[in-house]
């Protein structure tokens, strides 16, 4: 992952608690109703994917976490979480397409968005 994704760790590491669990229900408004497969990038613990999958049972929701622990978390919750960080080849991705892609809080800190 390189010395981008180290340098994020290093800064994300003093977040106040509970910051890798919001839920952010203002973006649910965003996401189409006809929206079936939905990609979280920077998903971190799946707070939000597992509130579009309660207000949206038919949805399914996968997330790409670089944070080991959040991804685990989130995997817990979502019905697919890659472990990594997002660039143009996500191996985990395999050609997947999906309805809608969410950068909530995270295109900012892409090394080459």
């Amino acid at each position: 992952m390189g010395d981008h994704y180290n340098t994020l760790k290093d800064r994300y590491a003093a977040k106040p608690e509970g910051y890798y669990d919001l839920a952010r229900p203002e973006m649910l408004q965003f996401v189409q109703e006809a929206a079936k497969f939905v990609l979280e990038v920077g998903c971190s613990s799946g707070a939000f994917g597992a509130l579009l999958k309660e207000e949206r049972p038919n949805c399914e929701v996968w997330g790409i976490e670089p944070d080991l622990e959040s991804a685990r978390v989130a995997a817990s919750r979502l019905d697919k979480v890659v472990q990594g960080t997002f660039s143009s080849e996500v191996p985990g991705l395999n050609g997947k397409r999906f309805d809608v892609v969410c950068f909530f809080d995270v295109l900012e800190h892409l090394a080459n968005p």
